[in-house]
């Protein structure tokens, strides 16, 4: 799309899969904010996200098999993080 100058809109890349969905312009910040609040509610576990991103991006950003071997440590470390709240 950069290279040849094509745009599309938030439909359009929710088919592509470069977007989560596509919402009416009314209801952008109200969907930000409930995905805001997600977040938050587990500061803990953004950081941690946040961290790896830090790390595979850069600079100097990491090759790919690199970055896929630090996200898979963060990704397994959150969902026995999620199982274990989950608990009764």
């Amino acid at each position: 799309m950069s290279v040849f100058g094509e745009e599309i809109d938030g439909r359009r890349a929710a088919e592509l899969g470069l977007a989560w969905a596509a919402v009416p312009e009314a209801e952008v910040e109200p969907r930000a904010l409930e995905l805001a609040r997600r977040v938050a509610a587990d500061p803990e576990l953004a950081r941690a996200a946040a961290r790896s991103l830090r790390l595979e991006l850069g600079p100097p950003a990491v090759p790919w098999p690199a970055a896929l071997e630090l996200e898979k440590a963060v990704q397994m470390w959150s969902l026995r993080r999620r199982a274990e709240n989950q608990r009764p």
